[in-house]
């Protein structure tokens, strides 16, 4: 990304540099006269130009800090899901869940969003939840609804592992 900034800065500068030497060369420069209608609309042409590009900028930095924040709410979203549907599987294996997403959520929170400042994620906040999603994968429900109640868990807890993902890429 420097690289391409850098040689694109070189080149602009070369290209400036070429065009002042070819047309300080032309007898209507070194006299000094020029055209106030030709300057008027170069003038006119640069200026619309930069608001052009500024508005580009503008546009795509708005357009990708909207995404940013709509998958860290998906994320929300996710957890709170899933935190829901934990309070369908048995007592002891409900708390343990609840507490375990809890947990994760605090170290987003705490962990993950300040580290991503620094274009990174918090190995604590991921290894939180693969040991919750493998907590769940270790339930065994003694009948086909706790199959399904401990499916529908998981699920929701591979959405928070897929919106995580997603957010992890953002941040690089």
């Amino acid at each position: 990304m420097v690289f391409w900034a850098t040689f694109s800065l070189v080149v602009g500068i070369l290209v400036a540099v070429a065009a002042s030497l070819l047309l300080g060369r032309t007898e209507r420069a070194s006299s000094g006269a020029y055209n106030p209608q030709a300057l008027s609309v170069i003038g006119s042409a640069l200026l619309s130009s930069f608001i052009l590009v500024t508005a580009f900028l503008i546009a795509g930095t708005w357009s990708t800090y909207n995404t940013d924040r709509q998958h860290t709410y998906d994320e929300a979203r996710s957890a709170t899901t899933a935190y829901w549907l934990a309070g369908k599987l048995p007592a002891a294996d409900r708390d343990r869940v609840r507490t375990e997403l809890t947990t994760y959520t605090r170290q987003v929170i705490s962990k993950d969003w300040p580290a991503m400042g620094g274009h990174q994620t918090s190995d604590e906040a991921s290894a939180t939840l693969d040991s919750l999603r493998a907590d769940v994968a270790a339930i065994r429900p003694a009948d086909a609804a706790g199959v399904k109640k401990r499916a529908d868990v998981a699920a929701a807890l591979a959405d928070i592992a897929s919106n995580r993902l997603v957010r992890a890429a953002a941040v690089h």
